[in-house]
């Protein structure tokens, strides 16, 4: 989405119409997230982590979607359930290439 954005600033000294605008999205992978309790009568506070990275995560997605339809392209794999690396994870390089092929 910030690409998109910056396709449109006014201090820009390429102006692009929309039109001729196709994105490619790459992502670093999506992670299944399950929220499991024994109870569903959850406060603001621990709704407010699975609500920020579902907002994070799609949110951009979406809006590029509704902006561009199928000029917009998202490529991101869905690691299985229950797996997930760490940012600094450099010693899992070799399971996240064969996981990418």
């Amino acid at each position: 989405m910030c690409a998109l954005a910056q396709s449109h600033d006014a201090r820009s000294e390429y102006q692009l119409a929309l039109s001729d605008i196709v994105l490619l999205s790459l992502g670093t992978g999506t992670l299944l997230t399950y929220i499991r309790h024994k109870t569903l009568d959850w406060g603001y506070t621990q709704w407010a982590k699975p609500l920020v990275n579902l907002m994070l995560d799609g949110l951009a997605d979406w809006q590029c979607k509704q902006i561009l339809g199928d000029r917009y392209f998202r490529l991101s794999r869905v690691f299985p359930v229950g797996v997930s690396v760490r940012l600094d994870g450099v010693s899992r390089i070799p399971e996240l290439i064969d996981f990418a092929s």
